[in-house]
């Protein structure tokens, strides 16, 4: 590993860590020397995954995965999981990221979460530090999440019954591999 991925005064955009696989960046099959930008698409096949750092912020992408990051240089401001699994670890915030799955929005400051987002539920499992979590077909439906250890996964749902669109889910605990 180089340090300089985290240092904060690195002037890289990014390091790509572990690849397996076929992954796309930008519509580019990835390799080591792939450079991912704070607004970069990344996309993940079947058996696959990339493990790589944007700024002071880093990511494991797991197999069948679209992720949009929204942002410019070393500064992701949003980030788009269509469909996946992703593990993520934020630096320290001055402001709020947003996060948005198909079925969920979630504000972020430096904050570990996981996400596994799917057409019929997002699950969401804030590792650390603390989330707002809001269902996307109910803006006013709001979970505020404060974590020091998995304490509160969350399953938000595009419909539920009498109306509950965020219900808790157990603690998945889930390999690096894939």
């Amino acid at each position: 590993m180089h340090w300089e991925a985290f240092h904060p005064d690195s002037q890289r955009v990014s390091l790509c860590y572990r690849l397996k696989g076929k992954v796309t960046v930008d519509g580019k099959i990835a390799d080591f020397d792939t450079k991912i930008s704070a607004n970069s698409y990344i996309k993940t096949d079947d058996d696959s995954r990339i493990i790589f750092v944007v700024g002071t912020n880093a990511f494991i992408l797991r197999s069948n995965s679209d992720l949009q990051l929204r942002g410019g240089g070393l500064l992701i401001t949003g980030i788009r999981i269509l469909t996946g699994k992703i593990l993520s670890v934020f630096g320290k915030r001055q402001t709020d990221l947003s996060i948005t799955t198909l079925t969920a929005t979630i504000g972020i400051r430096g904050t570990g979460i996981y996400i596994e987002s799917e057409p019929d539920q997002s699950y969401i499992c804030t590792c650390y530090g603390e989330t707002r979590i809001s269902a996307n077909a109910d803006p006013g439906q709001v979970e505020n999440i404060t974590t020091s250890h998995h304490d509160y996964p969350v399953y938000v749902l595009p419909n539920g019954e009498g109306g509950q669109l965020i219900r808790p889910a157990p603690v998945t605990i889930i390999p690096i591999q894939n």
